[in-house]
C-alpha cells in the first residue's frame, strides 16, 4: 500500500539567487570607452622594462560589425547536433535588446539529456535510497529531508550540479552557458510502497547571457574578438545592449 505522497519540497538551492539582475554580468551601459580599454590582465607585455598593452577592444567597428563577430562565434562553436539554434536565439534576443528571462523547450531538453544532469540525478537517487533503507521505508520527516539536503550539498561527497563544462565546443552550449549561476532542486512527490519508491525531481537552473569585469581580466576571452565585441555592445554607454537570464526547467522520475 502507498505510505506517502508528499507535497513539493525544496531540497537544494545555491547560495547565488534565482533572478539576480544585480550581478556584475547583468550590468549594461555602465562603462566609458576609456574604462573598457583599461580592461585586460593577460594582454600586457614587458619590453625592456616598459609595459605595452595589446588591445582587442575595437571601437572602430560598427554595431553591425560587432554583432558580426558574435555571429562568427556562433558559426565556429555551434554546428553539431540539434542545439546550435539556441545560440542564434540568444544572440537575436541580445540584438533585440530585450533583457529579461529566456525560456525555451530546446534548452530544457539540452539540460535534461546532459551527462552531468544524469549523474546528479543518479547521486540524489542513491542518497534517497539509502535514507529510506535506513528509516525502514517510512514516511520522510523534516529531519530526513534536511539530511538529504546536507548530503546533496556535501563538498566532498555531494552532487555536481548540471553544467556544460565538458569538451564539447561545437554544440553552442559550452560557449554560451558552460557553467551555471543559480540552481534549485525540488522533490515534487515521493510514493513509498513496500520496500520501493517512486519520486519526481524538478530542476530550475539559470545562467546569465552577459559578461562581467572578471571575464575580460585574466581569461582567454580578452584575446577574443567575439567576446571583446560582446563586452563593448553590453557595457559601453553608447550601445547599452541588455544581457539576460537563460532559464531551464525540467523534471525526471526516479525509482528504487
Amino acid at each position: 500500500m502507498q505510505i506517502q505522497k508528499a507535497e513539493r519540497r525544496l531540497i537544494f538551492k545555491t547560495i547565488k539567487k534565482i533572478n539576480d539582475f544585480t550581478a556584475d554580468d547583468m550590468r549594461h551601459g555602465d562603462m566609458t570607452k576609456k574604462q573598457i580599454l583599461a580592461q585586460g590582465k593577460m594582454n600586457k607585455i614587458d619590453i625592456w622594462g616598459r609595459e605595452l598593452k595589446i588591445n582587442f577592444f575595437n571601437f572602430d567597428n560598427t554595431v553591425d560589425e560587432h554583432f558580426g563577430n558574435m555571429a562568427s562565434m556562433a558559426k565556429w562553436t555551434a554546428w553539431k547536433g540539434e542545439y546550435p539554434p539556441l545560440i542564434q536565439i540568444m544572440i537575436e534576443r541580445f540584438k533585440n535588446n530585450e533583457g529579461g528571462v529566456l525560456r525555451h523547450d530546446l534548452l530544457n531538453k539540452a539540460f535534461l539529456e546532459l551527462s552531468t544532469t544524469i549523474e546528479c540525478v543518479r547521486r540524489i537517487k542513491e542518497f534517497l535510497s539509502n535514507l529510506l533503507y535506513n528509516n525502514g521505508f517510512r514516511s520522510l520527516s523534516i529531519d530526513d529531508l534536511q539530511q538529504l539536503a546536507l548530503k546533496i550539498r556535501d563538498p566532498k561527497d555531494g552532487v555536481k550540479l548540471p553544467k556544460f563544462d565538458d569538451y564539447d565546443w561545437v554544440n553552442g552550449l559550452g560557449i554560451t552557458i558552460h557553467d551555471t549561476y543559480a540552481t534549485k532542486i525540488y522533490l515534487d512527490y515521493i510514493d513509498i510502497k513496500d520496500n520501493s519508491f517512486e519520486a519526481s525531481l524538478s530542476f530550475r537552473i539559470q545562467d546569465h547571457f552577459g559578461l562581467d569585469i572578471a571575464d575580460l581580466n585574466g581569461k582567454w576571452f580578452e584575446y577574443s574578438q567575439w567576446f571583446c565585441s560582446w563586452f563593448i555592445l553590453q557595457r559601453y554607454k553608447v550601445y547599452d545592449y541588455k544581457p539576460f537570464i537563460n532559464e531551464a526547467n525540467f523534471s525526471c522520475v526516479i525509482t528504487g
